[in-house]
């Protein structure tokens, strides 16, 4: 019998975030000192999850790169390297600002990157170049995401600052790949602040480039940090002296009338986010009425994924009478604290969990019925095809749908659009289900 508890934890590490992060802005770049792993760690966005990264080029002109370190260099000197990749990156014309990170073989070393980055001869429109802070044994990959965002919240140039209480900017979404799904949870956000009468300067991250777009961030007298980049949003608050609002995702019906009146409320707005919750609601749940009897109520989901999303669905759930039995998070249990509402979680939820408990409790609730659809990633569909279990991808990656037209799962859109994705799957597996009769 496997030892399920020695089974690989369920996560993705550190530099997958910084990876995820670097590919949201268009400008950044990044190194990752250690072996050559690094890069093709890239492709598991670019090509895959992501049919329109910038991250990798066909002609060779990446925005990543590693030191190409290994057992036989690490321990050498090997500063006049990691000094001409940090200095090639930061002359490209289109680097905005230049990143340096480690993964754990380098990491061990003691390499002062710092030491190094002060080093570099002063170039006439080089970009800026930082290091990324996060540790790299125990860091995930939502703090290596989060760790991008807090270094460009911190560089960004915002010497033209003049802050309005009737301008936002947008701290911490999760824009893990440039498709149309995600490009419509900004639109949606930026939809929603609109009808509040407010004007969205910056979504961090965003279409925006670091050294173009997210400057406007300095006309923010709002910030709203989203749960995937907390310290990113107090620091630029802090630096614009500006109203931080902290607030969770705006998923489902309910969430999203929260988030609206949260907002309202610290922008003295409160009867505009009231009006325009009844309106938007009113036109959602009239789409939504007819579809819930037939194919949602009473269903029993399980989730793999990261912990913002299953607080998000676990809400819907509750709107759409379908139950999120367990879920399973791709990260530490200390995200629990990036939740404004920690309860909205499942009560059955594993941090990090192995493995092989994963596959375990899939089996169990299967062979007892106790769930009819799993909502996983691609990277752990595996898990659930070892349950023989219906699932529906969702979440970072994804590498079997992508979208051409819009495909939100934030605000009241989003809620319209996961209820046509999980009914659809549930009517296919409940149609295969069924015996075919025989004809001749």
């Amino acid at each position: 019998m496997v030892d399920e508890s020695r089974t690989l934890r369920c996560s993705f590490p550190g530099s997958i975030g910084q990876l995820l992060a670097v590919n949201a802005v268009p400008d950044l770049a990044l190194l990752l000192d250690g072996p050559s792993c690094g890069f093709h760690k890239g492709e598991l966005i670019a090509g895959n999850h992501d049919l329109t990264s910038t991250l990798l080029d066909a002609a060779g002109d990446h925005r990543i790169c590693t030191t190409d370190a290994d057992v036989f260099n690490i321990a050498r000197d090997r500063r006049e390297l990691i000094a001409g990749r940090i200095d090639a990156l930061r002359r490209h014309p289109a680097t905005g600002l230049a990143l340096v990170s480690a993964l754990p073989m380098a990491s061990v070393v003691g390499v002062q990157y710092d030491a190094l980055i002060g080093g570099l001869a002063p170039t006439e429109g080089a970009a800026p170049v930082h290091r990324i802070d996060v540790d790299s044994f125990d860091g995930d990959w939502l703090e290596g995401y989060a760790a991008v965002l807090e270094v460009v919240a911190r560089e960004v140039d915002l010497s033209d600052s003049s802050p309005s209480p009737d301008r936002v900017a947008v701290v911490g979404a999760l824009v893990d790949r440039n498709e149309e799904d995600r490009r419509a949870d900004l639109k949606e956000l930026a939809d929603l602040l609109t009808g509040l009468g407010l004007e969205t300067v910056a979504l961090l991250p965003g279409s925006g480039g670091f050294a173009g777009e997210l400057r406007r961030a300095s006309g923010a007298g709002i910030v709203i940090s989203l749960p995937y980049g907390r310290a990113a949003a107090r620091t630029l608050a802090t630096r614009l002296d500006a109203t931080l609002v902290e607030t969770d995702l705006p998923t489902g019906l309910e969430g999203t009338t929260c988030w609206l009146r949260t907002v309202g409320e610290a922008t003295g707005r409160a009867e505009a986010a009231d009006d325009l919750a009844e309106r938007r609601l009113a036109r959602t749940v009239s789409r939504l009425e007819w579809v819930v009897p037939h194919h949602l109520l009473h269903r029993r989901l399980a989730f793999v994924g990261d912990p913002f999303l299953a607080a998000g669905l676990t809400a819907i759930g509750r709107e759409l009478g379908f139950e999120v039995a367990e879920a399973f998070i791709l990260g530490k249990e200390r995200h629990r604290e990036s939740l404004v509402d920690p309860s909205a979680l499942p009560p059955a939820t594993h941090w990090q969990p192995p493995a092989g408990l994963v596959t375990r409790r899939l089996r169990e609730l299967h062979a007892h019925r106790g769930v009819d659809l799993v909502v996983t990633n691609t990277h752990y569909l595996h898990l659930t095809r070892a349950a023989d279990l219906p699932f529906l991808e969702l979440g970072f990656p994804d590498a079997l749908s992508h979208h051409l037209t819009p495909a939100p799962t934030l605000g009241y859109r989003g809620c319209l659009h996961l209820a046509e994705r999980l009914m659809n799957r549930l009517a296919l597996f409940d149609a295969l289900a069924r015996p075919v009769p025989f004809r001749d």
